[in-house]
């Protein structure tokens, strides 16, 4: 057994298995370890998981991959998207790469196939989401305290005529249904000081898609779309199809933050639809674009503008993304130009490098400045002296290990995107990348422009995100810097105050009353 320090108290572990003799395995593996204790609770389905994680103070949950009809992974989105911390280990029948990368994106705290279960594998992976939980506890606790607590209101809900404010095709908001909610709602949040945020979203090439499959397969896109984003949103929030393959959706009482979570939880809910789109140059599936601007603004009309503005962002950078109103935005060419960026490949094998850089000049869209290195020193010395677009990294580079370069520029502040490239796809090592800060994975026989291309979105995407976020660090440390000057300002005003108003004392400590002079009357 490993020597892995366990808990001096008893935890309860919540298993979501829909299989009761590998809940059985698991409660067994569990019982295993030497100095153990715990309170084993078994549940079979995503819905009793999401009520006994609200009825009861929960640990470790580990989570079956395939739960029935459905994943997993719907439950590990739905419990970070609602900011809940806690630690997740995700259990596979059997061991894939990309399926242990996504989980890890998600936010999965580890990662096991139950082929290799065992009191060890269980007692380490426990041990490792305890502590990833425990830095993700503090980093939310962290970003929330710069933010005031929400008042929670009841909205009014609107009578709707179906038959002149519902979109036939899509059974969104009609434009001027929607028009009319989003002036609406602007007025109450002027009266009352509130925030809201809109959100723009535009289906990647879908004029492609109509011309490619036909005016009916495009008519049940958007019916599937449509669907997806009723179902992402809240009962109060407000879509509407705000013309052909573009819809709005109007957010009430939410940040531009909290819009821009809401917003990537679509893009990701849109693209698992998996609907087939073999003509589009970004991915071999329906993507969109989605951009986002929240209130106040002078106008309902700004904040829609704002939002279109983002939206045209996210698609110049290349589509299948979302772009927030008021990040920094990039020099960007038309769409008829190429985006230019410096890949640097650090690989040991220069025949693989080549394959890598033959796979990039299959990419339309870019324009690469492909440069290799087959070093860690050499990868260094390029990263000093080069802005570096896009960084390839070979998993093992002979002696030396692309994971430990990985966790060096992580930790030393690197946020530009990194594609882990491996020979093989060992699921165990994906995970330990994905943690130690890999955006993407691509193995080596896989590869090609396709792959490529989804990595390179899905990097820069995380690389978005880290920048918010950031920005967002030293936006706190400058707010908690202020908030302690000022609090050392009050402090040495209330001392001065109280020295002024001081009674004078005599020698036995009683008060000095210092006698007014009478006027006399004339």
């Amino acid at each position: 057994m490993s020597n892995v320090a366990m808990p001096d108290k008893p935890l309860t572990i919540l298993a979501i298995e829909d299989d009761a003799a590998d809940a059985e395995i698991l409660q067994r593996q569990l019982g295993q370890i030497a100095g153990f204790q715990f309170e084993f609770v078994h549940v079979p389905d995503p819905q009793r998981a999401v009520d006994e994680l609200a009825r009861r103070e929960i640990d470790v949950a580990i989570l079956d991959y395939q739960l029935g009809c459905g994943t997993g992974l719907d439950v590990l989105q739905q419990m970070r998207s609602s900011g809940d911390a806690r630690p997740v280990v995700v259990l596979t029948g059997y061991g894939d790469g990309y399926t242990a990368a996504e989980l890890m994106r998600a936010g999965a705290d580890d990662y096991l196939v139950k082929t290799d279960l065992s009191p060890e594998r269980l007692q380490r992976a426990i041990k490792r989401a305890r502590d990833r939980s425990a830095h993700r506890k503090a980093e939310i606790e962290s970003s929330h305290s710069r933010n005031a607590l929400m008042e929670h209101i009841a909205r009014t809900n609107i009578e709707l005529s179906l038959s002149s404010r519902i979109d036939a095709l899509t059974g969104a908001l009609n434009r001027a249904a929607w028009t009319e909610s989003i002036a609406l709602e602007h007025e109450r949040a002027v009266r009352y000081g509130r925030l809201y945020s809109v959100i723009m979203l535009d289906v990647d090439h879908f004029k492609a898609f109509n011309d490619s499959q036909g005016h009916p397969a495009g008519d049940e896109c958007l019916q599937k779309i449509a669907r997806c984003l009723l179902e992402s949103c809240r009962g109060v929030d407000s879509v509407g199809r705000y013309g052909g393959e573009e819809f709005a959706i109007l957010v009430p009482e939410t940040t531009i933050e909290g819009a821009q979570t809401l917003a990537e939880r679509i893009q990701r809910a849109v693209w698992n639809l998996a609907i087939p789109h073999p003509a589009s140059p970004v991915a071999q599936r329906v993507t969109v674009s989605l951009g986002v601007a929240g209130a106040p603004a002078e106008g309902w009309e700004e904040v829609v503008r704002q939002a279109d503005e983002a939206l045209y962002v996210a698609k110049a950078l290349g589509r299948n993304m979302v772009w927030r109103q008021g990040t920094a935005q990039p020099e960007v060419e038309s769409d008829q130009g190429k985006e230019q960026r410096t890949v640097l490949m650090v690989d040991d094998d220069a025949a693989d490098a080549e394959l890598l850089r033959r796979a990039l000049a299959e990419l339309p869209e870019y324009q690469f400045q492909f440069v290799h290195r087959a070093s860690v020193a050499a990868a260094r010395e390029e990263l000093a002296l080069s802005q570096v677009g896009v960084l390839f990294l070979d998993y093992r580079l002979g002696a030396e290990s692309g994971l430990e370069l990985l966790r060096s520029l992580r930790g030393s502040g690197y946020l530009g995107p990194v594609i882990v490239v491996t020979g093989q796809g060992d699921e165990y090592a994906v995970a330990d990348l994905m943690r130690a800060g890999a955006d993407d994975y691509i193995a080596k026989a896989d590869l090609s422009a396709g792959m490529l291309r989804r990595a390179i979105q899905n990097a820069e995407s995380q690389q978005c995100r880290r920048r918010a976020e950031a920005c967002n660090r030293q936006l706190l440390a400058k707010l908690q810097s202020a908030k302690k000057s000022l609090e050392g300002q009050n402090q040495r005003l209330a001392e001065l105050y109280k020295a002024a108003h001081r009674r004078p004392v005599g020698p036995d400590r009683s008060p000095v009353f210092t006698p007014r002079s009478r006027c006399r009357r004339s």
